[in-house]
């Protein structure tokens, strides 16, 4: 139980908690460790969210009702996604695409498969297919050209169709039940779609 400096149980015992957080037992003893760095990086993550957002409803008119609504989808699935923006960014920018293309939100993304692609690489060397599925997921989530003189191509040409399955099971297991808009939207004061209404 919490108790402000000075306070005491019922029965005058216990000791009591400082309010300010210079003291030992301070409220900033209360913090968990590291709860400041993940502060900033969910409110980084929110901003990244917000700014596509905009982004999209203003390039989409016609859906801004639904990409307005769709914040909630846009949660990150994985710690990497707080660290590294491009990641996020494109894991967000192929969410509200499906959403302004109707498509199911729901089957993972290019970004979240390339996450896999990535801690599965560090735990065993990857096949020709499964660097064929990493450097497809890599190219279909945008992320910068790596170089290195490797062809996506010869991978594809060699395990196409064993990375199509790949992709398949990665974005079927990946599927996020929560990550769909809602069957019935709510207008919003806030929303431009209303306020333009």
């Amino acid at each position: 139980m919490l108790r402000v400096s000075g306070s005491r149980d019922d029965d005058g015992s216990g000791p009591a908690l400082p309010v300010n957080g210079d003291g030992p037992g301070g409220l900033h003893d209360l913090l968990p460790g590291g709860f400041m760095e993940a502060f900033d990086a969910a409110m980084s993550s929110m901003e990244i969210a917000e700014g596509l957002i905009e982004e999209l409803g203003r390039e989409h008119p016609e859906s801004v009702d639904l990409i307005w609504h769709s914040f909630g989808l846009l949660r990150p699935t994985h710690g990497l996604m707080h660290k590294t923006d491009m990641i996020y960014r494109s894991h967000c920018r192929e969410i509200l695409q499906r959403v302004i293309k109707a498509a199911d939100t729901r089957p993972g993304t290019a970004a979240e498969c390339c996450i896999v692609c990535c801690e599965t690489s560090q735990i065993a060397p990857m096949t020709v297919a499964g660097v064929g599925t990493y450097m497809r997921m890599w190219k279909a989530a945008g992320l910068p050209d790596i170089g290195h003189g490797v062809s996506a191509e010869h991978h594809e040409a060699i395990r196409g169709t064993v990375i199509d399955e790949h992709e398949r099971m990665m974005r079927t297991k990946l599927s996020q039940s929560w990550r769909k808009l809602p069957s019935v939207i709510e207008h919003s004061p806030r929303c431009p779609a209303t306020l333009a209404g």
